[in-house]
Protein backbone atom coordinates (compact mmCIF):
# COMPACT_ATOMS: atom_id res chain seq x y z
CA UNK A 1 0.00 0.00 0.00
CA UNK A 2 1.18 3.51 -0.99
CA UNK A 3 1.33 5.46 2.10
CA UNK A 4 2.34 8.48 0.02
CA UNK A 5 -0.92 8.77 -2.01
CA UNK A 6 -3.80 10.67 0.48
CA UNK A 7 -7.38 10.03 0.26
CA UNK A 8 -10.41 10.42 1.95
CA UNK A 9 -11.01 6.75 3.21
CA UNK A 10 -14.29 5.73 4.84
CA UNK A 11 -14.07 3.36 7.82
CA UNK A 12 -16.71 1.57 9.62
CA UNK A 13 -16.13 -0.56 12.74
CA UNK A 14 -18.70 -3.20 13.40
CA UNK A 15 -19.13 -3.48 16.73
CA UNK A 16 -21.50 -6.07 17.16
CA UNK A 17 -19.18 -8.67 18.73
CA UNK A 18 -20.33 -8.64 22.52
CA UNK A 19 -21.14 -11.86 22.97
CA UNK A 20 -17.64 -12.78 21.63
CA UNK A 21 -16.37 -10.36 24.65
CA UNK A 22 -15.93 -9.83 28.69
CA UNK A 23 -16.92 -6.49 30.32
CA UNK A 24 -13.75 -5.50 30.18
CA UNK A 25 -12.59 -5.77 26.93
CA UNK A 26 -16.33 -4.02 25.96
CA UNK A 27 -14.82 -1.11 27.63
CA UNK A 28 -11.48 -1.35 26.00
CA UNK A 29 -13.46 -1.84 22.43
CA UNK A 30 -15.60 1.76 23.48
CA UNK A 31 -11.90 3.31 24.44
CA UNK A 32 -10.68 2.05 21.20
CA UNK A 33 -13.22 3.41 19.25
CA UNK A 34 -13.13 6.99 20.80
CA UNK A 35 -9.49 6.85 20.10
CA UNK A 36 -10.08 6.22 16.58
CA UNK A 37 -12.72 8.91 16.57
CA UNK A 38 -9.90 11.20 18.08
CA UNK A 39 -7.11 10.16 15.73
CA UNK A 40 -9.25 10.40 13.01
CA UNK A 41 -11.10 14.07 13.20
CA UNK A 42 -7.35 15.41 13.56
CA UNK A 43 -5.98 13.87 10.59
CA UNK A 44 -4.87 15.93 7.56
CA UNK A 45 -6.75 13.68 5.87
CA UNK A 46 -9.56 12.66 7.76
CA UNK A 47 -11.77 9.38 6.66
CA UNK A 48 -15.29 8.99 7.23
CA UNK A 49 -15.78 6.90 10.50
CA UNK A 50 -18.81 4.93 11.04
CA UNK A 51 -19.58 2.83 13.73
CA UNK A 52 -21.47 -0.28 12.44
CA UNK A 53 -23.57 -1.47 14.90
CA UNK A 54 -24.10 -4.91 14.40
CA UNK A 55 -26.68 -6.38 16.80
CA UNK A 56 -27.46 -10.13 14.35
CA UNK A 57 -25.24 -13.05 15.96
CA UNK A 58 -23.38 -11.07 18.67
CA UNK A 59 -25.55 -8.59 19.28
CA UNK A 60 -24.15 -4.85 20.18
CA UNK A 61 -26.57 -3.04 22.19
CA UNK A 62 -23.93 -3.67 25.66
CA UNK A 63 -21.01 -2.05 23.22
CA UNK A 64 -22.87 0.51 21.98
CA UNK A 65 -24.25 1.62 25.51
CA UNK A 66 -20.52 2.31 27.00
CA UNK A 67 -20.12 4.05 23.59
CA UNK A 68 -22.95 6.27 24.25
CA UNK A 69 -21.72 7.11 27.97
CA UNK A 70 -18.01 8.04 26.42
CA UNK A 71 -20.11 10.45 24.16
CA UNK A 72 -20.86 9.27 21.02
CA UNK A 73 -23.28 11.52 20.06
CA UNK A 74 -21.24 14.34 20.10
CA UNK A 75 -18.41 12.47 18.10
CA UNK A 76 -18.57 14.80 15.05
CA UNK A 77 -18.12 13.73 11.95
CA UNK A 78 -19.56 10.26 12.76
CA UNK A 79 -22.52 7.44 11.75
CA UNK A 80 -23.63 4.53 12.89
CA UNK A 81 -25.94 1.91 11.63
CA UNK A 82 -28.17 0.22 14.42
CA UNK A 83 -30.39 -2.95 14.23
CA UNK A 84 -28.76 -5.89 12.48
CA UNK A 85 -25.53 -7.20 10.85
CA UNK A 86 -27.15 -6.25 7.44
CA UNK A 87 -27.15 -2.63 8.90
CA UNK A 88 -23.54 -2.82 7.47
CA UNK A 89 -25.10 -3.28 3.79
CA UNK A 90 -27.45 -0.48 4.44
CA UNK A 91 -25.36 2.45 4.91
CA UNK A 92 -26.10 5.16 2.92
CA UNK A 93 -24.36 5.93 -0.40
CA UNK A 94 -22.70 2.30 -0.19
CA UNK A 95 -23.28 -1.06 -1.90
CA UNK A 96 -22.14 -4.29 -1.11
CA UNK A 97 -19.33 -4.42 -3.49
CA UNK A 98 -17.68 -1.16 -1.75
CA UNK A 99 -17.65 -3.28 1.37
CA UNK A 100 -14.52 -4.96 2.46
CA UNK A 101 -13.82 -6.48 5.60
CA UNK A 102 -10.73 -6.45 7.00
CA UNK A 103 -9.98 -9.95 8.49
CA UNK A 104 -6.38 -10.94 9.56
CA UNK A 105 -7.80 -14.50 9.06
CA UNK A 106 -8.44 -13.44 4.58
CA UNK A 107 -6.52 -15.40 2.09
CA UNK A 108 -6.71 -12.34 0.08
CA UNK A 109 -3.96 -9.58 1.05
CA UNK A 110 -5.14 -5.84 0.44
CA UNK A 111 -3.30 -4.67 -2.55
CA UNK A 112 -4.64 -0.82 -2.74
CA UNK A 113 -6.90 1.17 -1.27
CA UNK A 114 -10.00 2.81 -3.03
CA UNK A 115 -11.64 5.78 -2.55
CA UNK A 116 -15.02 4.37 -3.22
CA UNK A 117 -14.37 1.25 -0.78
CA UNK A 118 -15.57 1.12 2.75
CA UNK A 119 -13.12 -0.68 4.66
CA UNK A 120 -15.13 -2.60 8.01
CA UNK A 121 -12.90 -3.19 10.88
CA UNK A 122 -14.04 -5.66 12.95
CA UNK A 123 -14.55 -4.35 16.83
CA UNK A 124 -13.85 -7.44 18.55
CA UNK A 125 -11.33 -7.22 21.45
CA UNK A 126 -10.17 -10.94 21.98
CA UNK A 127 -6.98 -11.07 24.63
CA UNK A 128 -7.57 -14.91 24.06
CA UNK A 129 -7.63 -14.89 20.17
CA UNK A 130 -10.93 -15.76 18.57
CA UNK A 131 -9.70 -17.16 14.86
CA UNK A 132 -12.19 -16.48 12.44
CA UNK A 133 -14.74 -14.44 13.52
CA UNK A 134 -14.18 -11.44 11.46
CA UNK A 135 -14.01 -13.85 8.40
CA UNK A 136 -17.09 -15.68 8.93
CA UNK A 137 -18.91 -12.20 9.77
CA UNK A 138 -17.73 -10.83 6.17
CA UNK A 139 -18.82 -14.27 4.60
CA UNK A 140 -22.39 -14.27 6.68
CA UNK A 141 -22.93 -11.05 5.05
CA UNK A 142 -21.20 -11.72 1.81
CA UNK A 143 -18.90 -9.35 2.05
CA UNK A 144 -15.44 -9.23 0.48
CA UNK A 145 -12.62 -10.37 2.79
CA UNK A 146 -9.12 -8.94 2.67
CA UNK A 147 -6.20 -8.66 5.04
CA UNK A 148 -3.56 -6.29 4.99
CA UNK A 149 -0.08 -6.82 4.02
CA UNK A 150 1.79 -6.96 7.54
Amino acid sequence: LDARSPMALRVAIDVGFDDLMSDGERKSLASQCGLCHSIASQAEHRPHVALAVCCGTGGGERSLSLLRAAGLEQWQPLSWQGGSSASLLSMPGTSVDDLVYLSPDAPDVLSELTPSAVYVIGGLVDRHKVRGASRERAAALGIRCARLPL
